[in-house]
């Protein structure tokens, strides 16, 4: 029972982990909350719900989150993790700016949210970007979703789309 009690223990521990840094190129800075100041990222650093990072200029972040879930931040990117799946809740993301790239193994349960708008995503790979104007562009290779902006109609769709211009 011992033995039990302290894998139960240790299972919610592990699972009280979002993400986890693989790989930073360049600048790459995490913190906990919007409160703290930012630090350097660093390989294997584990993210907890409500972390940011952050990416410099000519810099890359590589994330895994717990549902093995790849996520890539290119250069002057800003992402919240606001928390990881759980049973029959989706990942929630917010991207600040910048883009992000993920990719599933299976059909993950993503929503993403950035200035003004959201994108609802079941698909094994996409990519998001939000421009310094405001511009974001969502390209989804594998899988449907529903993109929500202010101001503007709901649009879904399944298989790979592209949309570019839309201003959140």
């Amino acid at each position: 029972t011992l033995v039990a009690l302290a894998f139960l223990g240790w299972s919610a521990l592990a699972a009280a982990d979002e993400a986890e840094v693989v790989n930073v190129k360049g600048k790459g800075e995490a913190r906990a909350t919007a409160r703290d100041d930012w630090r350097p990222a660093t390989v294997k650093q584990k993210l907890k719900g409500g972390a940011f990072v952050r990416t410099g200029d000519a810099s890359q972040m590589a994330l895994l989150m717990d549902d093995q879930t790849q996520l890539r931040l290119s250069q002057n990117s800003m992402l919240q993790i606001k928390e990881a799946a759980t049973a029959g809740t989706p990942t929630r993301l917010d991207l600040r700016a910048g883009r992000a790239w993920m990719q599933s193994k299976h059909a993950a349960n993503v929503v993403v949210d950035a200035p003004n708008a959201s994108a609802a995503i079941r698909g094994t790979e996409w990519e998001l970007e939000v421009d310094p104007a405001g511009t974001t562009m969502l390209v989804v290779f594998s899988g449907s979703g529903v993109y929500i902006a202010a101001e503007l109609p709901a649009i879904s769709w399944s298989g790979r789309s592209c949309w570019s211009g839309l201003p959140w």
